[in-house]
């Protein structure tokens, strides 16, 4: 299992500073608006079948990369 309990594995501030982007113990990519960010307005994508070690958007803000744990892959 991937999990150590923190949860909270990486974290990216867009390129405009809009966004902010987490990966998580549960394989997940989560999207917060920022400077203030919601729970009840964010969203969650998943893709790798266990935690995402971590989170990175690209330089021109077009795209967001992810690296799984034991999954060994990239989206």
């Amino acid at each position: 299992m991937g999990e150590d309990r923190t949860h909270v594995n990486s974290v990216c501030v867009s390129v405009d500073g809009n966004f902010i982007y987490t990966s998580d113990d549960f394989g997940l990519v989560n999207v917060f608006k920022f400077p203030h960010p919601q729970v009840e307005r964010s969203a969650s994508y998943c893709g790798h079948s266990e935690h995402v070690c971590r989170v990175q958007a690209s330089q021109d803000g077009k795209t967001i990369f992810s690296v799984g744990g034991n999954d060994r892959t990239i989206i």
